[in-house]
Protein backbone atom coordinates (compact mmCIF):
# COMPACT_ATOMS: atom_id res chain seq x y z
CA UNK A 1 0.00 0.00 0.00
CA UNK A 2 2.57 2.62 0.59
CA UNK A 3 5.29 1.86 -2.26
CA UNK A 4 1.91 1.71 -4.15
CA UNK A 5 1.04 5.29 -3.01
CA UNK A 6 4.38 6.61 -3.30
CA UNK A 7 4.77 6.22 -7.14
CA UNK A 8 1.51 6.98 -7.83
CA UNK A 9 1.71 10.38 -5.91
CA UNK A 10 5.14 10.87 -6.94
CA UNK A 11 4.63 10.10 -10.99
CA UNK A 12 1.06 12.32 -10.49
CA UNK A 13 3.11 15.20 -9.16
CA UNK A 14 6.11 14.38 -12.14
CA UNK A 15 3.70 14.77 -14.83
CA UNK A 16 2.60 17.99 -13.62
CA UNK A 17 6.25 19.29 -13.22
CA UNK A 18 7.37 18.50 -17.49
CA UNK A 19 6.43 19.72 -20.66
CA UNK A 20 8.46 16.33 -22.13
CA UNK A 21 5.63 13.73 -23.91
CA UNK A 22 7.96 11.01 -23.34
CA UNK A 23 8.42 11.59 -19.63
CA UNK A 24 5.01 12.46 -19.28
CA UNK A 25 4.64 8.90 -20.80
CA UNK A 26 6.51 6.84 -18.73
CA UNK A 27 5.20 9.19 -15.61
CA UNK A 28 1.73 7.81 -16.72
CA UNK A 29 2.79 4.05 -17.53
CA UNK A 30 4.36 4.40 -12.95
CA UNK A 31 1.30 6.10 -11.48
CA UNK A 32 -0.83 2.86 -13.46
CA UNK A 33 1.47 0.22 -12.08
CA UNK A 34 1.03 2.45 -8.39
CA UNK A 35 -2.62 2.38 -8.55
CA UNK A 36 -2.26 -1.49 -9.34
CA UNK A 37 0.36 -2.16 -6.30
CA UNK A 38 -2.12 0.29 -4.21
CA UNK A 39 -5.27 -1.55 -5.08
CA UNK A 40 -3.51 -5.07 -4.16
CA UNK A 41 -1.54 -4.27 -1.44
CA UNK A 42 -6.08 -3.35 0.05
CA UNK A 43 -6.98 -6.44 -1.13
CA UNK A 44 -4.47 -8.05 0.49
CA UNK A 45 -5.26 -6.26 3.95
CA UNK A 46 -8.74 -6.65 3.56
CA UNK A 47 -9.12 -10.59 2.18
CA UNK A 48 -6.26 -12.09 3.03
CA UNK A 49 -3.84 -14.12 1.21
CA UNK A 50 -2.70 -17.58 1.07
CA UNK A 51 -2.51 -17.99 4.78
CA UNK A 52 -5.60 -17.46 5.56
CA UNK A 53 -6.93 -20.24 3.41
CA UNK A 54 -4.05 -22.74 5.20
CA UNK A 55 -5.50 -21.55 8.45
CA UNK A 56 -9.10 -22.05 7.96
CA UNK A 57 -7.90 -25.61 5.94
CA UNK A 58 -6.02 -26.91 8.69
CA UNK A 59 -8.93 -25.35 11.39
CA UNK A 60 -10.69 -28.21 10.18
CA UNK A 61 -8.62 -30.52 8.91
CA UNK A 62 -9.04 -33.01 12.26
CA UNK A 63 -5.11 -33.03 12.86
CA UNK A 64 -4.30 -32.91 16.73
CA UNK A 65 -2.65 -29.91 17.83
CA UNK A 66 0.44 -31.44 17.86
CA UNK A 67 0.37 -32.59 14.04
CA UNK A 68 -0.78 -28.79 13.06
CA UNK A 69 1.73 -27.37 15.23
CA UNK A 70 4.08 -29.11 13.36
CA UNK A 71 2.76 -28.79 10.07
CA UNK A 72 2.38 -25.01 10.44
CA UNK A 73 6.14 -24.51 11.39
CA UNK A 74 7.00 -26.88 8.54
CA UNK A 75 5.16 -24.70 6.04
CA UNK A 76 6.30 -21.25 7.83
CA UNK A 77 9.76 -22.71 6.91
CA UNK A 78 9.36 -23.28 4.13
CA UNK A 79 7.36 -20.39 3.02
CA UNK A 80 9.56 -18.06 4.25
CA UNK A 81 12.35 -19.62 2.22
CA UNK A 82 10.66 -19.17 -0.47
CA UNK A 83 9.60 -15.47 -0.34
CA UNK A 84 13.08 -14.35 0.48
CA UNK A 85 14.32 -15.96 -2.85
CA UNK A 86 11.62 -14.48 -4.95
CA UNK A 87 11.99 -11.38 -3.20
CA UNK A 88 15.38 -11.22 -4.04
CA UNK A 89 15.15 -12.45 -7.66
CA UNK A 90 12.51 -9.66 -8.06
CA UNK A 91 15.12 -7.01 -6.56
CA UNK A 92 18.03 -8.20 -8.82
CA UNK A 93 15.37 -7.90 -11.68
CA UNK A 94 14.33 -4.78 -11.50
CA UNK A 95 18.21 -3.22 -10.04
CA UNK A 96 19.63 -4.95 -13.99
CA UNK A 97 16.64 -3.35 -15.69
CA UNK A 98 17.56 0.15 -14.16
CA UNK A 99 20.93 -0.13 -14.99
CA UNK A 100 20.11 -1.11 -18.76
CA UNK A 101 18.21 1.86 -18.76
CA UNK A 102 21.06 4.23 -17.41
CA UNK A 103 23.05 2.23 -19.89
CA UNK A 104 20.74 3.39 -22.87
CA UNK A 105 20.42 6.81 -21.40
CA UNK A 106 24.30 7.04 -21.71
CA UNK A 107 24.42 6.14 -25.25
CA UNK A 108 21.23 7.77 -26.63
CA UNK A 109 21.80 10.87 -28.87
CA UNK A 110 17.78 12.07 -28.81
CA UNK A 111 17.35 14.15 -25.17
CA UNK A 112 13.74 12.74 -24.77
CA UNK A 113 14.36 9.87 -25.27
CA UNK A 114 17.32 10.04 -22.96
CA UNK A 115 14.91 11.40 -20.31
CA UNK A 116 12.50 8.63 -20.65
CA UNK A 117 15.60 5.95 -20.46
CA UNK A 118 16.47 7.75 -17.13
CA UNK A 119 12.91 7.65 -15.77
CA UNK A 120 12.60 4.52 -16.22
CA UNK A 121 15.71 3.55 -14.78
CA UNK A 122 14.71 5.89 -11.68
CA UNK A 123 11.32 3.50 -11.59
CA UNK A 124 13.25 0.54 -12.13
CA UNK A 125 15.83 1.34 -9.03
CA UNK A 126 13.06 2.46 -7.03
CA UNK A 127 11.05 -0.74 -7.09
CA UNK A 128 13.95 -2.48 -6.60
CA UNK A 129 14.37 -0.73 -3.51
CA UNK A 130 11.21 -1.81 -2.08
CA UNK A 131 11.93 -5.27 -2.12
CA UNK A 132 14.54 -4.58 0.12
CA UNK A 133 12.61 -4.57 2.67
Amino acid sequence: IVSGSIVTIGSLVAINNTEDAAAKLVYGIASSAGVVALTYGIAAHYYGNSYNSFYETLKHSGLSPLQKSLLVKSYLTNEAERREKIQRLQMIAHFLAGTLNLYSASIEKDPNAKTFFNVLAGINFILGVTFVF
